[in-house]
């Protein structure tokens, strides 16, 4: 079963889904398109993120997994 805990830093909000032993977890970023901004597996966090560019609305965000559904682009 797993848990969701929502927060807000810096002005976004963010989804932090994990399990109930904490072993695996990811975080997304919903305010910025949908990015899972955090991944992590068995207490070790497995993705790259620039918080730099995640924090600044001005630039595209450098790494993370862009959520794409249902459609990643224009109608």
């Amino acid at each position: 079963m797993f848990q969701m805990q929502e927060y807000i830093q810096n002005g976004l909000s963010f989804y932090k889904l994990m399990n109930e032993i904490s072993t695996s977890w990811l975080t997304v970023c919903s305010e910025r398109g949908g990015i899972i901004i955090v991944w992590g597996v068995g207490g070790d966090e497995q993705l790259y993120l620039n918080e730099d560019t995640l924090y600044n609305l001005e630039k595209n965000i450098r790494g993370g997994i862009p959520v794409l559904l249902p459609i990643s682009g224009k109608f």
